[in-house]
């Protein structure tokens, strides 16, 4: 079964409070290695007690970031990967986003109105840690999609391009350090 090669923007990642207690995982160990597996730039995330559970610790944008960041990036980002027949789409977005509250903007990707932004989350994955028996502690991504190619692809093989492709996103538009929660990876 094919799935879509996507590019979006990692705002929260859950991950499992039950699976670290057990292993005897701490959350810098889980920064080391979500930045080592993902290259995600963790130093952008908070965690916050509020927002995590008793089951799961929380690593979220905080909204001073997305007030920052996330316009200026977008205005970078959508000329470069969207055609044509997208610009209306990518323009009425900016719009949007520059006229409601910054607390609005994860309800506008929930509202799935926009093919270049909405939300999606991931089913859990696993992450391997460099310790005796190589223990596994599971974690969810919720991203908001900017851009999704048309065509699936065949997903054997492909998590080193996916990883490649993610470095080349972050180097190409490095001006905005947003850029360092952006994924490009395939949708489940």
């Amino acid at each position: 079964m094919g799935r879509y090669l996507a590019i979006g923007l990692v705002h929260r990642i859950s991950v499992s409070l039950e699976d670290m207690r057990k292993h005897g995982v701490s959350s810098e160990e889980i920064r080391t290695q979500m930045t080592q597996d993902y290259s995600i730039d963790l130093g952008l995330y908070d965690v916050d007690g509020e927002k995590s559970t008793d089951k799961t610790m929380e690593f979220y944008l905080p909204v001073s970031t997305f007030e920052e960041g996330l316009i200026p990036f977008l205005e970078a980002l959508y000329p470069v990967v969207c055609q044509r027949r997208e610009q209306d789409e990518y323009q009425t977005v900016l719009n949007q986003l520059r006229t409601i509250p910054t607390e609005g903007w994860l309800g506008l990707a929930n509202q799935k109105a926009y093919s270049v932004f909405q939300k999606d989350e991931t089913n859990s994955h696993f992450l391997m840690l460099p310790k005796p028996f190589r223990p596994k502690v599971r974690f969810r991504f919720a991203r908001i999609i900017f851009y999704m190619g048309y065509g699936k692809v065949i997903a054997e093989g492909i998590d080193d391009f996916t990883q490649l492709f993610s470095h080349f996103m972050r180097e190409t538009f490095r001006d905005h350090p947003i850029a360092g929660a952006v994924q490009v990876y395939l949708t489940d």
